[in-house]
């Protein structure tokens, strides 16, 4: 059975992050997918793939593309709404998804193991959509579902598509739970769409930001309270921590490190260890180097900005939702 053949597009504006190379350095690791990077950034410095392809471009120039794809005005003031955007990307980068059976997009704070491993051809062969939690998710390229999710998806539950394309504000219109893409697949073609959970224990890890210790929020959290480190090793990533008094290993697709700074002393981009604040050379994971590394910190300036960013988004959204109640109730 040959490969489904996948692009994944990602564009990025202004200053790279610093983990940027180790990201570049994954999705590189998986070369049976190809990559396409838009952005404004100097690009001079970083290693060149044969399957990534960097399309220099201004902010400007990304707005203009966006709005071509739309007959009514839209929103794009800030490249960080582009994620509303995701889910329209095969129409934005069209000539990019030409001769593909999937495309998909990515968030770049992360390390990506082997990807094929998770996204088999058993499941790609009869899914449309693989994933839906924001970081990273494929679609097939054509899929009728997709437009009918679309015109039947409320970013929040509130707003439809084109509403929310004309808003600045941030709606997480492609992220699960959001009512918006991902919920409406689940709802509308729960035979068409693979959310992750098709193993027994979950196939990635969403680290939540407002602990020094890496802690997964998602639902299966039977590892939360214990150290976690990651091994990245010639494109598989795997998660090692301590259950039954025995070092546990487990393969994983990616880890997600949100709002993470890290320090990097690794140099190899092949082989090294991630722990909560750095990337470091492979040594032995034992039980004294996950206790040094994965005890539990509640970094409460870390909770603390959280708390801010969420409760101003909060209530943004809320002080929209007044102002549409008190539109509608003006007709």
């Amino acid at each position: 059975m040959s490969l489904s053949r996948i692009v994944v597009i990602q564009p990025y504006f202004g200053t790279l992050p610093t983990t940027f190379p180790r990201w570049l350095a994954s999705c590189a690791s998986n070369s049976s997918i190809d990559w396409v990077i838009a952005t404004d950034a100097d690009v001079s410095g970083l290693v060149q793939y044969k399957n990534v392809k960097i399309v220099k471009m201004t902010f400007r120039e990304m707005q203009v593309r966006a709005q071509s794809c739309f007959d009514f005005p839209i929103n794009l003031e800030r490249p960080y709404k582009l994620c509303d955007y995701r889910a329209f990307y095969d129409r934005i980068w069209r000539e990019f998804v030409e001769g593909y059976d999937f495309w998909g997009y990515c968030d770049c704070d992360m390390i990506f193991g082997d990807i094929r491993k998770f996204a088999r051809e058993s499941i790609l062969t009869r899914v449309d959509k693989f994933l839906g939690h924001g970081h990273f998710s494929i679609i097939r390229k054509d899929a009728p579902s997709l437009n009918a999710v679309l015109e039947a998806a409320k970013a929040k539950g509130l707003y439809g598509y084109r509403e929310m394309l004309q808003t600045p504000l941030l709606h997480a219109f492609e992220e699960y739970d959001h009512y918006g893409v991902s919920y409406c697949y689940q709802k509308m073609f729960p035979d068409l769409y693979d959310s992750g959970y098709c193993q027994r224990w979950r196939i990635f890890d969403d680290i939540d930001p407002a602990f020094d210790h890496f802690t997964d929020p998602v639902k299966d959290s039977r590892f939360g309270n214990r150290g976690v480190v990651y091994k990245y090793q010639d494109g598989k990533l795997s998660r090692f921590f301590q259950e039954n008094s025995r070092i546990q290993e487990e393969e994983t697709l990616y880890i997600h490190l949100m709002k993470r700074r890290m320090q990097d002393f690794a140099g190899s981009d092949s082989n090294y260890l991630v722990v909560p604040d750095a990337f470091v050379p492979t040594t032995t994971i034992d039980a004294a180097f996950l206790e040094k590394h994965g005890k539990r910190v509640w970094d409460r300036r870390r909770l603390d900005a959280l708390l801010v960013h969420w409760r101003a988004k909060l209530g943004m959204i809320s002080r929209t939702a007044k102002v549409k109640k008190a539109a509608t109730s003006n007709r």
